[in-house]
């Protein structure tokens, strides 16, 4: 099978919606800090300009918690930028599609989804996960276990306690040798069978990454894909209106989702396409090998009819306008880090 390569400026679809991971999807970041790239950066404010202008409907679909996506929407100091780059969206899903919020234009703030939320608490989630996490803290009981079943010591440990919410618990880990994403997700399952947890209650996401091992537990259905299904039904989609973006085999929504238009950019990690390509035809998937991140990103919502090529070409030149008004130095290609705005 092969991907899509060359942008179609001819059909223009009818995709309504672009459902994108944030990191490394939309923006290049480095522990969750943007990379001062020109380009990264300038990508970033275009499709900034073209969601705040009503060209584009983008939803974040992030495994970050919202607060930290509300975060980079509204200052850009977390990435030592005089202005913020992330697009402000009528929706965010994060948590790992735990948490669902829509903009409240009168109350001029992200409140959360009711009828999610109500979903989510009542999956029976809490007393399972409360049998093995503690005041931020997975016992060495359960970690144990994960190591005895997977054959490896993963070093797990839970991840910082402003990535931990009430519907999801976090854990980094240690890559080894012959550790899959699915051989880990298997042992974990094994380890709450031995230790009395329900593993029914769960949703659990495992993400084994070259530098990085990324565990979630949320409640059963609370995932990405979850999230997005139950956005778009709210939304009256069909899968056909919808693209989804993602970099790695954590973005779900980008695999498990059929009949949806798939973008990925330079930033994909080799897994990813491989399981796009084995999950969706060629015609709904746009591969730019080129460009990282948003840059890529923009390039699939042209091919897909999104957007204009002419559309693009003046949000880039309101992103450039935005660069030299706070870098008067600046020059096309340089990097931000060192610039004094």
């Amino acid at each position: 099978m092969n991907l899509v390569l060359e942008m179609n400026k001819g059909a223009a679809q009818a995709v309504k919606v672009c459902l994108s991971d944030f990191d490394n999807s939309q923006l290049v970041t480095q522990k969750q800090v943007a990379v001062p790239d020109y380009t990264n950066i300038a990508s970033s404010l275009a499709l900034q300009h073209l969601c705040n202008t009503g060209k584009v409907n983008l939803v974040h679909c992030s495994g970050r918690v919202a607060s930290q996506i509300i975060r980079d929407i509204e200052d850009g100091s977390f990435s030592s930028l005089p202005f913020p780059v992330a697009a402000k969206t009528q929706t965010i899903i994060a948590g790992v599609g735990t948490e669902i919020l829509d903009w409240n234009e009168e109350k001029g703030l992200y409140l959360p989804n009711g009828d999610w939320k109500e979903k989510m608490k009542g999956a029976g989630f809490d007393d399972e996960i409360a049998k093995i996490y503690k005041d931020g803290v997975f016992s060495e009981a359960f970690v144990a276990k994960v190591n005895e079943k997977v054959g490896a010591d993963v070093a797990l440990v839970a991840q910082d306690i402003g990535k931990q919410t009430e519907l999801k618990n976090s854990m980094w880990g240690t890559p080894q040798e012959g550790v899959t994403s699915d051989s880990l997700k298997q042992a974990i399952v094994k380890a709450f069978e031995d230790m009395g947890v329900d593993p029914e209650k769960f949703s659990i996401t495992t993400s084994v990454q070259t530098a990085k091992i990324a565990v979630d537990f949320t409640p059963n259905g609370g995932t990405k894909v979850g999230a997005c299904e139950f956005y778009m039904d709210q939304h009256g989609l069909k899968p056909s209106e919808v693209s989804v973006s993602g970099d790695s085999k954590n973005d779900e929504h980008c695999i498990d989702i059929p009949d949806v238009k798939v973008i990925a950019s330079a930033t994909s990690q080799p897994e990813f396409i491989e399981a796009v390509q084995g999950a969706h035809p060629a015609n709904d998937v746009f591969y730019d090998k080129e460009n990282k991140a948003a840059a890529g990103l923009l390039q699939g919502m042209v091919h897909f009819g999104m957007i204009s090529s002419n559309d693009l070409k003046n949000a880039y030149t309101v992103a450039a306008q935005t660069l030299l008004e706070h870098y008067p130095n600046i020059k096309i290609g340089q990097s931000l880090e060192g610039l004094k705005p």
